[in-house]
């Protein structure tokens, strides 16, 4: 089989192309997938890890839209299975993440998201996608938008990490690596659907904060807001059914 990533500079794509190691797997930028042609002709499986940074804090623009470039690109293309990186903020205010689960999106990235999911199942049908909602994703490099990439900002920049919630406040970060295999198993296996990808369990963000800073050799946590907020975990059971 044949796999192409599309997003190589993006954060979970780099750790993808450690951790797979195979030339089976090409990894492109995505204005090298949508200004060329010829590389999806042999092409098994398409992973999108790019994503417009203007559809973060904007309202949905479909020029923004990479997804819907790709999918529109490589729709004629009946064997290709498309992956979807997605995210766990598609649900809103939830505590308790489950794919059968409501969606109701309190920002805009999750109602970008959301709306992008929906693009996809029309044009590929529920048999040729799948959709991984992520959780907090830990590892080296995160980028910089994440809940961990501000706290890494936040000490390197300013030798400390601000929450603006309380410490005891409880959420599921899952270590990138983790990720990787199951965008990898995903993959391999052409499995439909829609699945969460998290840890299944949650963590206290003052003790990942001081864990952050012992591992970061300094720093100090300081917080703003002592309300317990944003709190949740994934249910990933689903995933680890159709895995295992």
């Amino acid at each position: 089989m044949s796999f192409v990533v599309v997003g190589k500079n993006s954060f979970i794509a780099r750790h993808l192309k450690e951790w797979v190691g195979s030339p089976d797997w090409v990894f492109l930028s995505h204005k090298e997938a949508l200004e060329t042609e010829g590389w999806h002709d042999n092409a098994d499986v398409v992973i999108n890890c790019a994503f417009s940074p203007r559809l973060y804090t904007e309202a949905y623009d479909p020029e923004e839209d990479i997804d819907l470039k790709l999918a529109n690109k490589i729709k004629d293309k009946t064997n290709i299975h498309y992956v979807m990186i997605s995210s766990r903020s598609v649900y809103g205010d939830a505590e308790i993440l489950k794919e059968t689960a409501e969606a109701c999106p309190t920002n805009n990235y999750g109602r970008t998201k959301l709306h992008i999911e929906a693009l996809l199942t029309q044009i590929f049908g529920a048999e040729r996608l799948s959709i991984l909602r992520c959780s907090n994703i830990l590892g080296e490099g995160a980028a910089g938008h994440t809940f961990l990439g501000k706290m890494m900002s936040g000490l390197k920049e300013h030798n400390k990490i601000v929450l603006h919630m309380s410490a005891e406040t409880k959420k599921d970060f899952v270590p990138v690596r983790r990720v990787c295999s199951v965008v990898q198993q995903v993959a391999e296996r052409k499995l439909s659907g829609l699945y969460n990808v998290g840890f299944g369990h949650s963590t206290k963000c003052g003790d990942m904060a001081e864990w952050l800073i012992q591992g970061y050799g300094q720093g100090s946590l300081e917080i703003l807001d002592n309300a317990i907020k944003g709190q949740f975990f994934m249910d990933v059971s689903k995933l680890k059914a159709k895995l295992n």
